[in-house]
């Protein structure tokens, strides 16, 4: 069952110090998330979900201060693929007005897909993907550790309900926190069908130059990183097998070995 969170509404020099407490609180909590295992994230806020509350305030006020939410790539590559249905002509539009960044980007060239009907929004914070998305024949199933409303299923996407195979494409956007993240990477593989797609978008700081190599070892082909000021996103292609063992006479790295793909968010104290 989803859990009811008020946020506080103040205003004037009350407003100002009650944002930076929610501001400061969004920033210890979010380190956490990045230097945690997610299992033990997980037990913290089954044990207090008004954690995750407070860490979502926080997230939805750092998103006000971007000039590209990276939710809307995704959003733009989808309605690309539905012209021709009216609710995804004016979402485009929609997207396209409030995301300058992606009006020079040519949609078609990220996904090798011509239609999509299953996604799984992995780390979906208040489903606002699939939200965007109504009126459009998909099904999005939505994954987070708690909560927030009807639409998200309270889950470890390290080990979700999904059977193999079962989406076209799996999102993590901003979403690859845990130390861990290595092992949401292989439940992806599992989860997303043979030729589906894996769409990921992170911040441009934590993306190191193994991290591609990291996703591909795992059985994924890539297929365009789009980079922008702050983000980074890419789209990759899910192969039969994973990309192990021996190639070209040379020996394949281990996955195992890349853990560090990505870096945590870390902030200076202050």
């Amino acid at each position: 069952m989803p859990i009811n969170y008020k946020p506080i509404h103040t205003s004037g020099k009350r407003k100002s110090i009650t944002d930076r407490l929610v501001g400061s609180r969004f920033r210890v909590i979010n380190e956490e998330f990045y230097t945690t295992p997610s299992y033990k994230m997980e037990a913290k806020l089954l044990k207090d979900p008004q954690l995750f509350l407070i860490y979502h305030e926080g997230y939805q006020e750092q998103r006000k201060r971007w000039n590209l939410n990276p939710v809307d790539v995704f959003l733009a590559i989808t309605a690309n693929m539905y012209q021709d249905v009216p609710e995804a002509k004016a979402m485009l539009k929609r997207v396209l007005n409030r995301a300058k960044p992606l009006r020079d980007i040519k949609l078609a060239t990220a996904t090798r897909l011509k239609t999509v009907s299953r996604i799984g929004d992995m780390g979906c914070g208040d489903a606002t993907f699939a939200r965007e998305l109504e009126g459009l024949p998909i099904m999005v199933r939505n994954f987070d550790l708690v909560s927030t409303n009807d639409r998200v299923e309270a889950c470890n996407i390290l080990k979700t309900p999904l059977t193999d195979g079962e989406l076209d494409v799996g999102l993590y956007c901003l979403s690859l926190m845990g130390v861990d993240h290595l092992q949401f990477l292989k439940e992806a593989f599992r989860v997303i069908r043979v030729g589906g797609e894996l769409w990921i978008a992170e911040v441009a700081s934590r993306v190191t130059p193994a991290f591609t190599q990291l996703v591909t070892q795992l059985g994924f082909e890539l297929i365009q990183k789009l980079e922008f000021s702050h983000f980074i996103c890419f789209t990759f292609r899910r192969l039969q097998e994973p990309n192990a063992g021996k190639r070209g006479g040379r020996e394949a790295q281990p996955a195992a070995s890349l853990e560090g793909g990505l870096r945590p968010c870390l902030y200076k104290r202050r």
